[in-house]
């Protein structure tokens, strides 16, 4: 995939080392072939999109960690909390739907395994000897990651063993330890007003007795005494009783009743839920105590736990692993020989291996604290989970999840690292580092929406190690390699596009624009005048003299890379000859009507190309993406995604046609769901209205007004509608809006909040006067139009079983009514030819969409939210 053998830049620059990025598809290479293939000083325009993909996912039956603890991953919602493994929490924020597919079991060396698909992207380190002096980041901890899909690890994995077989020097695929998981559940949230302390428990759970009449322990170690006497309930003291140590008191012993704990024997000993999530110090004071008490350090500094306990060393190897550690058990038939030599069985020892950073934090008691050290394999490396294999296990329901966080990633069973548009992360990073001193911009409608998807596999793929400097505020990165001439950078920006005006007069060498179909045509031409970017003028030199000629070979693109000093390559001539650099605006997009199937499906870019001048050496392409390209999925997978859906919607979503708009605009739109037939109406915090002015001509526009009711979780339920014309039109429209506050507004003591068209300023203005709060809607035209119609789109979207973004009340029900509303959306429609939505009979959609503009989203866990509201809602 990436430009092998010789770089497409003079030797100077030529230490690139091939990215093992995830491999791309037929369909996304070929696109990416357009690119690497350019001739300096052209300009290509590449657009890449169609049907839908699908794979990155995990089984739904498998575990994924909350605050709140163990999670079923088909349970999760949008909007739900999850954990990061870098010790934060992150936010669901998009909920892939679920699909029958072969899944993979996942496994590590110590014991750790979790249910993936073939396309599943895992952050793995490769180890052996034979690798590079080890990178750093800034904080000095080691960056030798990269991303690839569940079969390249499987590769990796399995080519590993073979060299294990022969003897040979192994090279094992390694993930990442979480840092210490953040529970909520904890301690301190029990319902006991004085929870026991944990490290207590802990040394009771390790050396105590939790049978008889009091609580005893064993230590020969006085620091432990003192540590425990500290922890008592206040009044009770620990007195010493032969060769063990008795508590003194009652309170102590009713805390371990009420714990559960208490009269377990030492084979029978576990830890109580409330403190295996509790929160971090809790979990580290009860681990402390049991490793205090039953635990070693080596004389290497190598730590363990053992017990007779199945199920404590169990819950010890989840604590351990949820600090950040890696835990293995082994257990151990243990014996021991009577005075006249005669071996005598006993219970089997459980022992629990714990390797990780930080180990001294694992003990309190000093002498076994001095044994631990803080490096690894004696400092060559760090404490990283072997992935030992990559194994077929079936068939599963699966289903992805993306996170609100740059890394992309969320903890799985028994808390495996795993991560979560490909093709433009891809090119970002390639380009960026092929260029030296390359401006790119990337970019999507909005800097939010690009931040939570391409964003987070751009920064999965980058090698920080050659990060110069990112800055977050002001949305820019740069890199550097060491090679590079002096002062010479690339730098990438983020951007949202909404107000594309503001990018002002920067200038790209390449332009990467996400969700194409999201932005206005102006901004789309707009972008196209920011491709003028040069190069310093030492890279420019260097460029000079090499031929950049690109072809695809078996091993992938491969570049000439001939020196030259005359102007000329012998094999390719002079045109791949020069100090130019190609030019590229690569965009994608799902099929949507607008400028971008404009230009890529029916190929008139009309004046776009004005902005780089005449005579320009410009190519336009167009890669169609399409569902069966994805070599991962099962047979039945393009089957089972076309159910449900229209002869138009499989051409466009399964076949990436461009050109299939003769249906519903709002094609998610139907009665059967989203009309509200219980009488009773939820539980709503706000009010909102969107109006479209006409006229009072008997004859001409309609003037209407919708209004909307808000629910807690963002949901919408339009209650009433109003559709006139004629004389005194905006009077009846006024009084209707009043009696719209008297019956939806007041209940709640909230005025509505209501929008309109901003081409007709002087009803807003009239309506303004009459003391109604309203606002001015988005920019008008036909590009908003579109969008607006996306945003309402998204609010109808649901999945079988569960609950859309928006309700009405329809014709006749005791709470209102919406008759007219209900038949515009059912005839709403797009001219065939053209794409463009028909102004015809469109006021009371109008005033939806202008309605719909205040509200952002949906959050939280809504299905729940309406479960609450009303319990007997039913869906179709």
């Amino acid at each position: 995939m990436a430009v092998r053998a010789k770089s497409a830049l003079p030797e100077e620059f030529d230490d690139l080392e091939y990215q093992e990025y995830p491999e791309l598809l037929p369909r996304q290479n070929e696109a990416y072939g357009k690119l690497v293939t350019a001739k300096p000083g052209s300009y290509t325009i590449l657009g890449y999109g169609g049907g839908m993909g699908g794979g990155k996912a995990g089984d739904i039956n498998s575990t994924v960690w909350t605050p709140f603890g163990p999670r079923r991953l088909g349970d999760i919602k949008v909007g739900d909390q999850v954990c990061n493994p870098d010790g934060t929490v992150s936010r669901v924020i998009v909920l892939h739907p679920i699909h029958r597919l072969p899944v993979y079991r996942v496994s590590t060396v110590d014991g750790a395994s979790t249910r993936v698909t073939a396309e599943h992207l895992w952050l793995v380190k490769v180890a052996g000897k034979a690798t590079k002096a080890p990178r750093y980041r800034e904080d000095g901890t080691r960056d030798d990651f990269r991303i690839m899909t569940t079969l390249d690890l499987k590769r990796k994995v399995d080519w590993a063993n073979q060299e294990e077989r022969k003897g040979k020097l192994k090279y094992w695929p390694l993930i990442p330890l979480t840092q210490p998981v953040k529970f909520t559940v904890g301690v301190g949230r029990s319902k006991d007003p004085q929870p026991l302390d944990p490290y207590l428990l802990g040394v009771l759970l390790g050396d105590g007795s939790l049978t008889g009449s009091s609580v005893t322990f064993s230590s020969a170690d006085q620091q432990i005494v003192d540590l425990v006497s500290r922890a008592l309930p206040d009044g009770e003291i620990v007195q010493i009783d032969a060769i063990q140590w008795r508590v003194r008191g009652s309170t102590l012993k009713a805390k371990l009743e009420y714990l559960g704990v208490w009269g377990k024997r030492a084979e029978d000993k576990s830890i109580p839920r409330l403190y295996r999530y509790g929160n971090i110090d809790d979990r580290w004071s009860i681990l402390q105590g049991l490793m205090d008490t039953d635990g070693t350090a080596d004389s290497r500094g190598h730590c363990s736990f053992t017990s007779v306990s199945m199920d404590l060393a169990q819950d010890v190897q989840f604590l351990a692993r949820s600090l950040g550690f890696k835990a293995t058990i082994t257990t151990n038939p243990a014996s021991y020989r009577l005075p006249d030599g005669t071996p005598k069985e006993c219970r089997d020892a459980h022992t629990v291996y714990i390797q990780g950073p930080n180990t001294k934090n694992l003990f309190r008691l000093d002498r076994k604290r001095e044994r631990c050290h803080d490096k690894f394999n004696g400092g060559a490396s760090e404490a990283l989970r072997r992935v030992v294999s990559v194994e077929e296990d079936g068939e599963a329901d699966t289903r992805c999840i993306t996170v609100d966080h740059p890394n992309g990633l969320y903890l799985a069973d028994d808390f495996i690292v795993t991560h979560n548009s490909i093709l433009l992360s891809t090119i970002a990073n390639q380009f960026l580092l092929s260029y030296p001193g390359t401006r790119i911009l990337l970019c999507r409608d909005t800097l939010k929406a690009l931040k939570e998807t391409t964003l987070i596999d751009f920064m999965s793929m980058l090698p920080r190690q050659l990060v110069l400097k990112y800055n977050q505020s002001e949305n820019w990165l740069r890199v550097r390699r060491e090679t590079w001439p002096k002062g010479v950078y690339s730098q990438i920006n983020f951007q949202g596009v909404h107000d594309y005006e503001a990018i002002g007069s920067a200038a790209y060498q390449i332009i990467l624009l996400d969700e194409a179909h999201e932005i206005p045509d102006a901004a789309a031409r707009f972008l196209m005048t920011r491709l003028r970017w040069q190069l310093p003028k030492s890279v420019k030199k260097a460029l000079s003299t090499q031929c950049r000629y690109v072809e695809q070979g078996e091993g992938g693109w491969l570049a000439c890379g001939a020196r030259v000093f005359d102007g000329e390559c012998p094999q390719h001539g002079p045109d791949w000859v020069s100090s130019e650099i190609p030019y590229y605006f690569v965009a994608t997009a799902n099929p949507w009507p607008g400028w971008y199937t404009d230009w890529f499906w029916k190929k008139h870019l009309g004046d776009a190309l004005a902005a780089l001048g005449e005579g320009s050496d410009v190519s336009l392409h167009f890669v169609q993406s399409l569902m069966r390209d994805n070599k991962h999925l099962p047979r039945n997978y393009e089957a089972l995604n076309t159910v449900g859906l229209t002869h138009d919607e499989r051409r466009r979503f399964i076949d990436g046609e461009f050109g299939v708009f003769t249906g519903m605009v709002y094609e998610m739109f139907d009665r059967r769901v989203h009309a509200w037939k219980q009488p009773e109406i939820p539980m709503y915090n706000r009010v909102i209205g969107g109006l479209d002015f006409g006229n009072e001509s008997s004859t001409g526009h309609y003037t209407t007004g919708v209004v909307l009711l808000v629910t807690p979780s963002g949901r919408l339920m339009m209650v009433d509608e109003f559709k006139r014309r004629g004389p005194k039109v905006y009077e009846q429209q006024g009084l209707w809006m009043q009696k719209m506050q008297e019956k939806w507004g007041k209940p709640i003591g909230k005025k509505i909040e209501w929008r309109g068209d901003k081409a007709q300023g002087l009803g807003i203005k009239m309506m303004a006067d009459l003391g109604f709060n309203i606002t001015k809607s988005n920019k008008p035209g036909m590009d908003r139009i579109d969008v607006g119609i996306r945003h309402c789109a998204g609010l109808l979207n649901h999945e079988p079983g569960s609950y859309p973004g928006f309700f009405y009340l329809p014709e006749g029900h005791p709470q209102g009514g919406c008759p007219q509303f209900e038949k515009e959306m059912m005839e709403y429609r797009r001219d065939p030819e053209t794409l463009k939505v028909v102004k015809e009979s469109d006021d009371m959609v109008d005033a939806f969409r202008y309605a719909c503009e205040l509200i952002q989203g949906i959050s939280g866990d809504p299905s729940k939210l309406f479960r609450n509201s009303l319990p007997s809602m039913e869906t179709a």
